[in-house]
């Protein structure tokens, strides 16, 4: 028995003596006690042994690892048991120091237990990691237990998160490591973002992870951060002794702009401001207008105040003012920051559009069409009017088009058949709010294009030279030249050239040395690409007057008569009057169609005469000159003459070599043959020789001889 307990079932014993036997193998010290040995005799009795104690020497209670915060008072505790009451001494990092702590030792005489225990107050974190031996000593038995003792900072963490940056849209990772211990290890961890309204909001994306060696880590994740995360997190732990460690807040600092520029519509002439807003910290703020920063030398209404840096917010703001808008500053607005070490951040974009209506001016020509059009920058107007001379057209009949995307109403209004009424200055106004504002554009010109000067119809004489010109007008704000072409009869005329001079473009198209030909119906056309119609001058008339049948040499035959002719061509009908060796003389004249046509007939003439015929129109006089010549046989064969039958006879005739005339040769009135003669020509005169071989009878006639020309008479000769 056990302090007084069965041990085992009963044993049966029949020797004699009988014997009996305990055996306590690896004890404990829950084996120290009294043991006896109990004989029960069947019909007789039963019969107890004296007690006989038994000690085991042990650690009862051994040391255990103990987790401490700074501040803390921590006790060691170790308890054996044995025979006897043990002698205790205590080591720190195995060396014995008399002021590792203070120890209080008691003895339980009935329990034979010993128990020491060790208390340091107030530990620090020097005394993280410390190990502890606690050596109790019974006689020549040494009994031993140790332990560490480990000390975390105030607040239990390890390795506290820090203060992170990040631009919009990166990744962000806060980490934070709390002590460990195996006795009070960590049972949860939860991360929170600080509220102004003190109700802290709780995150969900955690990653907690035991890393042994009494660590344990817990990791925020803030995917793609935007402006909204920025703030202060901070980590708790709650330990299974719910101890709860918290650690210091920490920042987030994300680099973007809380406010970027908004759209501006100001009128022309007002002001108009852009604010901007980074967050993430203390940077350099620039503006930018499309790709160019902002104040450059173009710009020099733009202005831009310093920039204010706000540290609790950790916010700078910066202003760009420009005192007085116009057309050069529309355009997309951004400003740019710059966190240092490479970071930036842009804001969003927002245009400048001003506000503003304006009508464009126009070109028109009289008959033709014009589309005016109005062009406003703004929210939709409720209505369009337009104006004319400041008077409002009631019946315009325009067409709207408004485009949200570029706030940009076009309005137009067409005028055909172009009267000179219609010329003038012209107006837009556009109508908001009920028709309780409006914006009114500038007047702008409706101007006519018209011909300018053009030279006159006129008459001249063949080989006199003139130049024609045509001048239309070229004004001032319109982007096309004006083509002039000249045209004679509807066919276009080459060699001109155009000059523009001031307001007006002129194309001459010179004419020298004008032949009859020349004469016809000029006409000058101008056109202006994108300008609808053309302007057309009158015919200009131009007339060459001169001789169409000029004297020259004409001949007759010496006694004979002949007829002169000639015609001249002019505007009217002229004077015309023939003069004969100087002396004057009428025609027979004839007018039509322009020309003058005019006969004279000359009585039989011995001597040559000069001849003129002179015509007058136009107080204009312009004359022909010639000779009238008289042809004459300067010798032939003027006698009859007898000859033999089948002989040869010749006969000759020399006459003047005027106009190359040839001879003909008649017998009785007949042609002969031209192989009969021969001509040959010297000094101005011709000679025609007529060869008759084998004369017979039947050769007698009359020998006469003309020439291709004129008459000419030969002799008569008979044989």
């Amino acid at each position: 028995m056990k302090d007084g307990d069965l041990l085992g079932s009963p044993i049966s014993m029949y020797d004699d003596p009988g014997l009996a036997e305990l055996e306590l193998n690896f004890v404990t010290v829950y084996d120290t006690a009294e043991y006896k040995c109990v004989a029960s005799y069947q019909g007789i009795g039963v019969i107890t042994s004296n007690p006989k104690p038994v000690y085991v020497r042990a650690i009862k209670t051994g040391l255990v690892n103990k987790y401490a915060r700074v501040g803390d008072d921590v006790e060691l505790t170790c308890v054996c048991v044995g025979d006897r009451q043990a002698t205790v001494s205590w080591t720190e990092n195995y060396i014995a120091n008399s002021n590792s702590g203070s120890v209080s030792t008691s003895y339980n005489s009935a329990r034979k237990e010993t128990t020491s225990v060790l208390t340091r107050s107030s530990v620090n974190i020097a005394k993280n990691d410390i190990n502890y031996k606690c050596t109790m000593t019974m006689s020549d038995t040494s009994l031993v237990s140790s332990a560490q003792l480990y000390v975390t900072d105030d607040e239990g963490i390890v390795i506290p998160p820090k203060d992170r940056s990040a631009a919009e849209g990166e990744d962000v990772m806060f980490t934070c490591t709390f002590g460990n211990p195996v006795a009070n290890p960590v049972s949860q961890v939860e991360w929170y973002k600080a509220s102004s309204s003190g109700s802290d909001v709780k995150q969900a994306s955690v990653i907690n992870q035991d890393l042994g060696n009494t660590q344990f880590e817990s990791k925020l994740i803030l995917n793609s951060v935007v402006l909204s995360n920025k703030g202060q997190f901070y980590c708790k732990a709650i330990y299974t002794d719910d101890i709860v460690t918290e650690s210091d807040r920490v920042t987030l600092f994300v680099q973007g702009f809380e406010v970027s520029p908004e759209i501006q519509n100001p009128k022309v002439g007002e002001s108009a401001s852009f604010t901007c807003v980074s967050s993430g910290g203390q940077a350099t703020i620039t503006w930018k207008l499309g790709e160019d920063q902002i104040p450059s030398g173009s710009l020099t209404e733009a202005s831009v105040t310093p920039s204010l840096y706000d540290d609790s917010t950790q916010t700078q703001k910066s202003v760009l003012t420009i005192s007085a808008a116009s057309t050069q500053y529309e355009g997309v607005y951004r400003c740019v920051a710059d966190f240092g070490n490479s970071a930036t951040a842009e804001s969003a974009a927002a245009s400048l559009v001003i506000y503003n209506i304006v009508v464009n001016p126009e070109f028109g020509i009289l008959g033709s069409s014009v589309t005016l059009t109005c062009t406003v920058k703004s929210d939709r107007p409720e209505r369009v009017d337009w104006t004319k001379d400041q008077n409002v057209i009631a019946d315009a009949n325009a067409i709207s088009d408004y485009s949200a995307f570029s706030k940009t109403t076009v309005n137009k209004i067409t005028i055909s058949n172009l009267k000179d009424t219609d010329f003038g200055s012209y107006a837009c106004i556009a109508y908001y709010d009920s028709l309780t504002s409006s914006l009114m554009s500038p007047g702008a010109a409706l101007t006519q294009l018209k011909l300018v000067s053009v030279s006159e119809s006129l008459a001249l004489t063949a080989g006199q030279s003139t130049t024609l010109t045509c001048s239309v007008s070229q004004p001032a704000g319109l982007t096309s030249t004006a083509v002039i072409a000249w045209t004679k009869d509807g066919v276009s005329q080459s060699g001109g050239s155009a000059v523009t001079t001031g307001t007006t473009r002129t194309l001459s198209l010179p004419l020298n040395s004008l032949a009859l030909s020349r004469t016809g119906d000029y006409k000058c056309t101008a056109s202006y690409s994108g300008v609808d119609g053309s302007l057309e001058t009158e015919d200009v008339k131009l007339f060459v007057r001169g001789w169409v049948t000029p004297l020259g040499e004409n001949y007759v035959v010496d006694g004979t008569a002949g007829v002169m002719t000639c015609a001249v061509q002019t505007e009217a009908e002229p004077v015309l009057t023939w003069y004969i060796g100087g002396r004057a003389r009428s025609g027979v004249n004839t007018y039509q169609n322009n020309l003058m046509t005019s006969i004279y007939n000359v009585g039989a003439l011995t001597s040559d005469k000069s001849v003129e015929c002179r015509a007058t129109v136009s107080g204009v006089t312009i004359d022909t000159s010639g000779t009238l010549g008289v042809l004459q046989i300067k010798s032939y064969s003027a006698s009859d003459v007898t000859v033999l039958a089948g002989s040869t006879q010749q006969f000759s005739c020399v006459f003047e070599d005027v106009k190359n005339p040839s001879a003909v040769w008649y017998k009785n009135g007949a042609g002969l043959p031209s192989d009969q003669d021969t001509e040959s020509t010297s000094a101005n005169v011709k000679t025609s020789t007529l060869t008759l071989s084998n004369v017979n009878v039947d050769d007698r006639a009359l020998i006469l001889v003309r020439s291709a020309t004129r008459l000419m008479v030969a002799s008569k000769e008979e044989y």
